[in-house]
């Protein structure tokens, strides 16, 4: 988990602005493939892997605990594996 903040600026258009952005300075927004009530799921350019970004904090915690569990306890096929999580700020979202 990275600790630093980062800060991206939306310029008022939403999730649609962090197509190109670079995350954390490992993981390059490609395109959103799905939407939810809290937030977005999008590719990871160069990459299998995908990136969900949420405004809902807590329930982005409570889906990461909960998915980390069910690896853990290996009851539940085909699990979303977590492999890293943290926090950046959205401003003018």
């Amino acid at each position: 988990m990275n600790l630093d903040l980062q800060v991206i600026d939306c310029g008022f258009k939403g999730f649609k602005s962090l197509k190109g952005k670079l995350i954390n300075g490992k993981y390059t927004v490609g395109s959103c493939i799905g939407t939810g009530c809290f937030g977005c799921v999008f590719k990871i350019i160069d990459s299998q892997n995908v990136i969900k970004i949420s405004t809902d904090t807590e329930m982005m915690a409570n889906e990461i605990k909960s998915l980390n569990l069910m690896q853990k306890q290996r009851k539940s096929k085909g699990v979303t594996r977590v492999i890293d999580y943290g926090l950046i700020s959205l401003t003018n979202f």
